[in-house]
């Protein structure tokens, strides 16, 4: 039996400014239902770091738990912008979900993601 497809969008625009901290900062979020299908997970934009050499550490999570590849954005000059992008295929069980773009570290002051 074939289940209906479902879909959740988040952002389009929007931007928020996080400043340094070693504890995973959420960046965005979204929840989602499934019915025990794959998830697929896609998030992109940019790091705008406010400083020399400020960096983070970007993954994404489902509910607390870190899933994908950790993704780095570091900048050698103040206002560079570091694109990034995930796409991750999650296989939960059934059930409802969050899904969230975290800074799992930022180091040296604010950065500015989109």
């Amino acid at each position: 039996m074939k289940s209906s497809v479902n879909y959740s969008q988040t952002g389009g625009g929007t931007s928020i400014t996080l400043g340094a901290s070693l504890s995973p900062q959420t960046i965005f979020s979204t929840s989602i239902s499934t019915y025990g299908n794959p998830v697929v997970v896609c998030a992109y934009g940019d790091a705008e770091n406010t400083g020399m050499g400020y960096w983070s550490t970007l993954q994404l999570y489902r509910d607390s738990t870190a899933i994908g590849a950790i993704v780095h954005t570091e900048g050698s000059n103040s206002s560079e912008n570091t694109p990034f992008a995930f796409t991750y295929i999650d296989n939960p069980s059934a059930g409802t979900y969050t899904y969230y773009l975290k800074a799992n570290i930022i180091s040296g002051g604010n950065i500015n993601f989109g």
